[in-house]
């Protein structure tokens, strides 16, 4: 089996950037690499802070739960009225 040394592309259209790999000779360009061929191990990834939404996701969330807790105050104000 012989390897090559190349660059893998990613990134959008027009704005490529591109990862040194070593691949099989006879794989794609941008294939699957290293893990397969056992040459290097690719280590798994796991950002738990990626999954949790944006800061304004966060203020549009704790305005609505400040809202629903003013209107159950108010109807809890209103029934106790009665």
């Amino acid at each position: 089996m012989s390897l090559k040394i190349r660059l893998a592309r990613g990134g959008s259209k027009k704005r490529p950037y591109y990862h040194v790999v070593i691949a099989d000779a006879r794989a794609p360009r941008d294939g699957r690499f290293l893990a397969e061929a056992g040459v290097a191990q690719r280590e798994t990834k796991n950002n738990p802070e990626k999954a949790k939404p944006g800061k304004k996701a966060q203020e549009r969330t704790a305005e609505r739960a400040q809202k629903e807790a003013d209107a159950k105050a108010a109807a809890s104000e209103a029934a106790a009225a009665e």
